[in-house]
Parts: C-alpha cells; structure tokens; sequence
C-alpha cells in the first residue's frame, strides 16, 4: 500500500496530536508552523517538520504541498489564515483538505470554498458523548458512518440455545453478525448453525436504527 502524505498545518493541541498519531498510523506527515519551539517539539516524532508561514504560496509550493494526498489545517482562531491556507491548498490541486474550525459561522464559510470536512472539536465531542449515552448496554462500539456502525453486546437472552439460522437475523433484525466472542478466542464469520452461549460476547453491523432496536 502506498504511503500517504498528509500535511499538518498548525501544531496546537489538535493539531500536534494529529500529526503525532497519523505517524505512528504509517503515514509520512509533515508538520508545519510559525513557533519555532512546537516546530522542535515535534521534529523528532514525524517525518518532516518545517518553521513557515502557510499563508505564503511560494512557501507552500517549495513544501512540495500538490503533492500531499491530505491536509490539515488547525490555526487556532484566525479565520483569515485558515481560509488563505485552504484557499492555496485548493489552488495546489489538494484533493483533501480537513479544517478545524471555533464555531459554525466559520464552518459554513470553509464549506463553501470547498473544504472536504470541517470539525468543531468541542461542539463534535459534546454530541458524539451524548449521543452514545443511548447505547448503554454496548461495550464498544465502532461508527462506520452516520448511519452505520460495528458494536460489541452481550449475546441477547431470547437468542441463547439457538443458531443465527433459526433465529433469521439477518432478515428478522436487518444485521449481520460477524464475530462471536468467547473470552479470549474469536470466532469471525461464525456459521449459520452456531448456537448462542450465555457467556457469548457478540460484534454485529449494520444501519445505526436496527442496532438500537437489538
């Protein structure tokens, strides 16, 4: 698989953590910023790190930013330097471009300059939080989309002692069930003659509204 290049521009909190996580992921990031003492906090922890100012498009060209598969653009609250480093970005070919915006006036305003995605940390964590509040009773679970997710449940006390066939669950409850936990051992893709146990853990996917009728 080839390796992806994402460029980070800005290295507060977001950011920094950003680019430090998208390296240890594989992937070779750049990170740029105008602080000398960020950009010598995290040299050591990606492949490249530059002191520059990104609004600058002779600084932009000579990173070599057309050819970045992604980038990410976190300046704090200057709107008028994130939206001259997404307008560059976009004058550079960048295909993906991810901006972390304080509020929805500035979202609105990225979006519709042609930014790929737009986040609002806090305001996106509040809802995320609140949102999971509603699955109580699953140990993990793992957004796909907005509309699709893989969550791990205890196995449902009607299902014990039966199989996935007898119980029609694909076509009964419109999910699949793709693994059966059983303490440390896996079972991936478990036949359809398997019959629940008490003890089953299970992982199941499918559309967000079948999962919350489960």
């Amino acid at each position: 698989m080839k390796e992806k290049i994402y460029v980070v521009m800005g290295l507060g909190v977001f950011g920094f953590t950003m680019a430090k996580r998208l390296q240890e992921n594989g992937n070779y990031v750049i990170a740029i910023d105008n602080n000398e003492e960020k950009i010598n906090e995290i040299s050591e922890l990606v492949s490249e790190a530059y002191i520059a100012d990104v609004t600058n498009s002779g600084v932009l060209e000579d990173l070599g930013i057309k050819n970045a598969d992604n980038v990410i653009i976190s300046m704090g609250e200057s709107l008028e330097a994130t939206l001259i480093s997404a307008l560059k970005c976009k004058e550079f070919g960048v295909l993906n471009i991810i901006v972390k915006v304080k509020n929805e006036v500035h979202a609105q305003i990225l979006r519709k300059i042609g930014v790929n995605k737009v986040i609002i940390p806090e305001r996106d964590m509040a809802l995320k939080i609140a949102d999971h509040q509603k699955y109580e009773k699953f140990i993990s679970l793992i957004e796909l989309s907005e509309d699709y997710s893989i969550v791990q449940i205890e196995v449902p006390q009607k299902w014990i002692g039966k199989s996935i066939i007898n119980l029609n669950i694909r076509t009964k409850y419109g999910i699949n069930v793709i693994c059966i936990i059983q303490g440390k051992n896996y079972i991936v893709n478990p036949k359809p003659e398997y019959e629940f146990n008490e003890e089953d853990q299970i992982m199941v996917l499918g559309e967000n509204k079948n999962i919350e009728k489960l």
